[in-house]
């Protein structure tokens, strides 16, 4: 009986305890963030952009600057807002077209691209109207 002991204490001595080897899971971000961070660095500066231009829009009827800084946002706004809008709808169009050779969630990923993209333009649209309206009044 004595010896069972003894190579019980010795089998315990021999195999040291250890504590569970699962890591505890590591915090994942939420959704929407995880989403909208696999738009990618670029499409962040053109959404960016997006937000510029319609900041710094002027009024409808506002009249053209032709010098100093008041230039920016009578002449240079003005100008890049249709620009914008088409590299909108440029990127969404690739984005389209990449979908056609992709499976899966990179798809679902370029379907996502598609509808900001789109939603973006719309957002430019709708807002940006009003001034060219009547700009184009004669």
């Amino acid at each position: 009986m004595a010896t069972t002991r003894r190579r019980r204490k010795s089998a315990a001595a021999a195999t040291p305890r250890t504590r569970s080897t699962k890591r505890p899971p590591t915090p994942r971000p939420p959704r929407i963030a995880q989403r909208l961070g696999e738009l990618g660095p670029l499409r962040w500066s053109l959404a960016v952009l997006v937000l510029a231009v319609l900041v710094l829009a002027p009024r409808p009827g506002t009249p053209a600057v032709m010098e100093g800084w008041s230039m920016f946002p009578t002449l240079i706004v003005p100008t890049l807002a249709p620009l914008v809008f088409l590299v909108l709808m440029l990127d969404a169009l690739m984005a389209r077209v990449h979908m056609t050779s992709v499976q899966g969630e990179a798809l679902a990923r370029y379907r996502r691209i598609v509808t900001v993209d789109l939603l973006l333009g719309l957002i430019v649209v709708v807002y940006w109207a009003p001034y060219f309206i009547v700009l184009a009044r004669p």
